[in-house]
């Protein structure tokens, strides 16, 4: 048998084989050994890292000036108590820019996200959506909003559904300041809280003729002859104002009212009250000048007659203003109620602190804040005008509170508005055409009675403004 040459075996590949197969029969070197590692400390566990809070920023229109300083004072207030949750940027508008200011940002769909108004421009906003209806979290924050003056004021416009809340409150022709001094020599008496209209012109009349009667220069009081809502409260003390309720129907020529104008006119004619040209002056400053006994009013008026008292050594009377036949028939004295107003963006990304803020700068504290710093009347929530610091800085505050709680639930006490929100057109016919009648410019007579009417029922019977494209 012959044996393969070694060039064979490498030709099948068998010596390849067989040195792995021995390779693998080998017993195994050591391999070396790597040096050993120092061994590692543990690292402490790390908490995760906190989640940077997101601050929100809340825009605040605000009123421009002193009277405004409350509403700055409480929204810092009010973003202290967030520890930083929560900033509010204020922005400052001046009074008579506020209501066109809030329409431009509601079109342009900018508006802030807490607004502060006045009582005749809230209706035109609120029907066109502008506001956020806070029922939902008036129940949630557990508030009792029984003794808060003229609510009703904000559900009017919103379908019934509570969409603001009040600033500083009153109602006109309401309170009667007069000169003590003058009042008491001339009428022997100082009228009290529950005189009537006669007792007011008995002593106007007597006050004028101590100062030699007719024609002398000196008057009673001024009462008011226009168109608007201070007037509208003035003719509704004998029963019937210009509008009623339901703002869309114009009652000028109601017998009621028209008992009003009489009154006024007899006044005029008998030199109690001024004429056009003698009442040219500011009301304010003939009662300081000693011109006038008697000015009958808001109660927002205290603090610059007070001061101005003291200025002109006048001593100075307050009383709640007369009764008169509306009173008989309505109970109440309250008839052109109004607050400032407060409302939330109807599409703010922060509603709950929106609606937070606004508690803040409409509770009781802010208000109390804002008679003892400004001497402005307090706000909605009535138990603000029964402070004691309050009272001990304007006395007849408390009364003044008395009357308006009177009006709360009262369906005869509401502040006159046109049903199309046409306010200001409403109130120009008013002054443009009521006075010309009264100071005696143009017949007094029915035709021109009606022509007044027809021409305010005019305005009435206008749509209302639509709605802004947004």
């Amino acid at each position: 048998m012959s044996r393969m040459t070694r060039r064979e075996l490498l030709k099948w590949g068998v010596y390849g084989a067989g040195a792995m197969i021995l390779a693998a029969c080998a017993p195994k070197q050591a391999e070396p050994t790597a040096p050993a590692q120092p061994a590692q400390p543990v690292k402490p566990t790390e908490p995760p890292a906190e989640k940077k809070q997101e601050v929100i920023v809340l825009r605040f229109l605000t009123r421009q000036g002193p009277m405004g300083d409350h509403h700055r004072e409480f929204a810092k207030r009010y973003a202290e108590s967030t520890n930083g949750r929560v900033k509010v940027e204020t922005e400052e508008v001046p009074w008579g820019e506020v209501s066109k200011t809030l329409e431009t940002q509601f079109i342009t769909g900018t508006m802030v996200d807490l607004t502060w108004g006045d009582n005749a421009w809230w209706p035109r906003l609120a029907i066109i959506g502008a506001y956020l209806v806070i029922e939902p979290y008036v129940e949630a924050a557990g508030m009792d909003l029984s003794k808060w003056f003229n609510l009703d004021w904000f559900r009017r416009w919103t379908d019934g559904k509570l969409s603001g809340l009040g600033g500083c409150a009153g109602t006109d022709y309401v309170m009667t300041f007069y000169n003590k001094t003058w009042v008491k020599e001339a009428w022997g008496k100082e009228p009290t809280d529950d005189w009537r209209l006669e007792d007011w012109y008995e002593m106007c009349k007597a006050c004028v003729d101590l100062k030699g009667g007719k024609g002398s220069g000196y008057f009673g009081d001024i009462p008011g002859v226009g168109g608007d809502h201070t007037s509208h409260a003035n003719y509704r003390r004998w029963g019937a104002g210009l509008i009623d309720k339901e703002g869309k129907k114009s009652t000028f020529s109601d017998p009621a009212c028209q008992d009003a104008i009489k009154f006024i006119k007899n006044g005029i004619e008998e030199g109690v009250f001024p004429s056009r040209e003698d009442r040219a002056e500011e009301t304010f400053k003939m009662f300081m000048a000693g011109k006038i006994a008697a000015w009958t009013t808001n109660p927002g008026a205290s603090s610059g007659m007070v001061k101005g008292a003291q200025e002109n050594n006048i001593d100075l009377g307050v009383v709640i203003g007369p009764k008169g036949p509306g009173y008989d028939k309505f109970g109440t004295r309250v008839f052109s109620p109004y607050t400032n107003t407060f409302g939330a963006y109807a599409k703010t990304k922060y509603p709950q602190e929106a609606f937070d803020l606004m508690r803040m700068v409409s509770s009781k504290e802010a208000m109390v804040w804002l008679c003892l710093q400004t001497g402005k009347q307090p706000g909605a929530d009535l138990d603000a005008w029964y402070d004691p610091q309050v009272a001990a800085k304007f006395p007849w505050f408390p009364r003044m509170a008395d009357v308006l709680k009177e009006s709360i639930g009262n369906p005869d006490a509401w502040f006159p508005m046109p049903w199309n929100t046409r306010y200001s057109e409403w109130r120009d016919v008013g002054n443009n055409e009521i006075p010309p009648l009264i100071y005696g410019e143009v017949p007094y007579n029915q035709a021109n009675i009606d022509a007044v009417t027809d021409h305010c029922q005019a305005i009435l019977d206008l749509p209302r403004p639509p709605a802004p494209k947004a």
